[in-house]
């Protein structure tokens, strides 16, 4: 390696803008987690040999920690999510889990959406120091701390759900949304955090924090949760289908589509449709009469 680097500087990067490049500096500004290994004779790669470099990484630690829920969540029935947070950045993701042994799931996707953090600090729940947890934690040279035990107050994590749970809980109480929406209002929640500024972020968001750009928040100032919407409706009947739907706003499609995407929760099946051709059922003037009649009239149109 050293008499690689010691090529390497000698033959292509002598200076840099007038400034003598050292190899000892640059070993510090670096990592080199791999070496080169080969076996006789030469052969196909078919595992992945270096995981760890694969993948975005954030270098700070991330806590985790699971929330549970007396309601199923609509659409997919899940009573468990599993909840990271960043301790320098604070940015706040979630994922569903039908059980907690799917944590390993949501640790491989948190890696996956935001990169791998430097350490994950979280308690000691079985599911988290697994043998499956530790051979991706190894893979990727994750750092691991778990509190002690019955002191769940030093896991950061906590008071993130604490915050959460109680906004939860307010945004359900006043738009009238059913108990079984929790799970989408509080990935709804942690999208609109991460993209509010924060005083101990000194004034910019977290998602500014992590990825280094500004973000936009455009897709914040359509709809709010829970609001009734109409969504169109892809190859109707002419005439007696109509062009729309009726459904309820319940949050953001980030992987999905254009920026302006949404998830729309259909009021006749109960279901999660990703739509772009949206808009309020609540706004003066643009009630689809046919889908909400006024003054006690019927409607011409009823879906079952």
């Amino acid at each position: 390696m050293s008499n690689a680097m010691n090529g390497i500087m000698k033959h292509y990067v002598p200076a840099w803008d007038g400034y003598p490049v050292t190899l000892s500096e640059t070993i510090m500004a670096t990592t080199q987690y791999t070496r080169e290994v080969y076996n006789a004779p030469l052969r196909k790669h078919f595992k992945l040999r270096f995981p760890a470099l694969n993948v975005h990484w954030r270098n700070k630690a991330v806590a985790t920690d699971t929330i549970w829920s007396d309601t199923p969540a609509v659409d997919n029935r899940v009573k468990f999510a599993q909840l990271f947070v960043g301790r320098h950045s604070l940015v706040t993701n979630i994922y569903p889990m039908k059980t907690d042994k799917e944590f390993v799931n949501a640790l491989e996707d948190n890696i996956c959406h935001c990169g791998a953090m430097d350490k994950l600090l979280s308690n000691r729940a079985q599911v988290k120091i697994s043998k499956k947890v530790a051979d991706i934690t190894q893979a990727y040279n994750i750092d691991q701390w778990q509190s002690e035990p019955h002191h769940q107050h030093q896991n950061s994590a906590k008071r993130r759900i604490a915050t959460i749970e109680a906004n939860t809980n307010n945004v359900l109480n006043k738009t009238g949304a059913p108990d079984s929406t929790w799970l989408l209002c509080i990935a709804y929640i942690c999208h609109v955090f991460n993209h509010l500024s924060h005083e101990s972020l000194h004034d910019c968001t977290p998602l500014e924090i992590l990825l280094g750009s500004t973000p936009d928040i455009s897709v914040l100032l359509q709809f709010h949760f829970w609001e009734p919407v109409y969504y169109r409706i892809k190859d109707a009947s002419f005439p007696s289908n109509g062009t729309e739907k009726n459904g309820r706003f319940v949050g953001i499609a980030e992987s999905v589509g254009d920026a302006l995407t949404y998830k729309i929760l259909t009021d006749n099946t109960d279901k999660i449709l990703y739509r772009s051709s949206v808009h309020s059922a609540s706004k003066a003037g643009e009630t689809n009469l046919c889908l909400m009649p006024q003054d006690g009239e019927r409607s011409t149109r009823f879906h079952p």
